[in-house]
């Protein structure tokens, strides 16, 4: 005795049960994932700025500070037309460790 329920019809997709797609649906909620992190990630160095200018009355504003700063937002913005390819989150990653190490210089 099966206890199992018929699927309905309009749950099963155009390949049947158990069939792989045809293209790879979570292929572009990538690049999605990746634009809205960047976009993100933007927004939060932009916010940075004013901060260094603000904080420990100006002692942070230092060319090499803001530099690092509008350096990493033109990196950034550059990789936004990069953002589907599949060696974007390697370069991304290696670029935040040199942010990382760059904050605590």
């Amino acid at each position: 005795m099966s206890s199992r329920k018929p699927v309905p019809e309009d749950e099963i997709g155009p390949l049947g049960l158990g069939q792989a797609p045809a293209k790879d649906p979570l292929k572009q909620f990538g690049g999605m994932v990746v634009a809205s992190s960047l976009t993100l990630e933007l927004l939060t160095l932009v916010l940075a700025l004013p901060m260094l200018y603000k904080l420990y009355d100006g002692t942070l504003w230092t060319p090499f500070n803001y530099g690092v700063v509008i350096v990493f937002m033109v990196l950034l913005l550059a990789s936004f037309p990069f953002m589907n390819k599949p060696w974007i989150v390697g370069v991304q990653i290696v670029l935040h460790i040199i942010g990382i190490v760059l904050g605590f210089m």
